[in-house]
C-alpha cells in the first residue's frame, strides 16, 4: 500500500489526506 496526501484545493487542504492503496 502507498500512502499518498490527496489535497483538495480550495476545499479542505488543512489536514484532509485520502488514502491510497496501490
Amino acid at each position: 500500500g502507498k500512502y499518498v496526501p490527496h489535497f483538495k484545493p480550495g476545499k479542505e487542504l488543512r489536514d484532509r489526506a485520502n488514502i491510497y492503496e496501490e
